[in-house]
């Protein structure tokens, strides 16, 4: 088979973190700021919606910023269906160097 390159062991080891694991990296290291427990699940911890959402302008590469606080369940924002949007959480993450983050 041959000596497997670093990226190929990385590979091979990378794994999901299980709650505890993320709990303890929440409380020890500030990994996620704020850290609610609520929102932490077997393998992963749910994210929640931040202020401003950036859309895409048609037919440019500019994104309009826009806030979105003020909308409700009662009184949604709408997405256009085809929209392209980029959103912002109101957790800030601090991972370590030895692991990455998917959203």
């Amino acid at each position: 088979m041959g000596v497997l390159s670093k990226a190929q062991s990385i590979a091979r080891i990378s794994m999901l973190l299980p709650d505890h694991e993320i709990r303890r990296l929440c409380k020890t290291r500030q990994m996620v700021i704020p850290y609610n427990e609520e929102l932490l699940n077997p393998a992963s911890l749910d994210v929640t919606l931040g202020g401003r959402i950036m859309i895409e302008k048609t037919g440019t590469r500019d994104l309009d910023i826009i806030e979105i606080e003020g909308y409700t369940s009662e009184h949604p924002y709408w997405i256009k269906p085809g929209e392209w949007f980029l959103a912002e959480t109101r957790e800030i993450f601090n991972l370590p160097n030895y692991l990455a983050a998917q959203f």
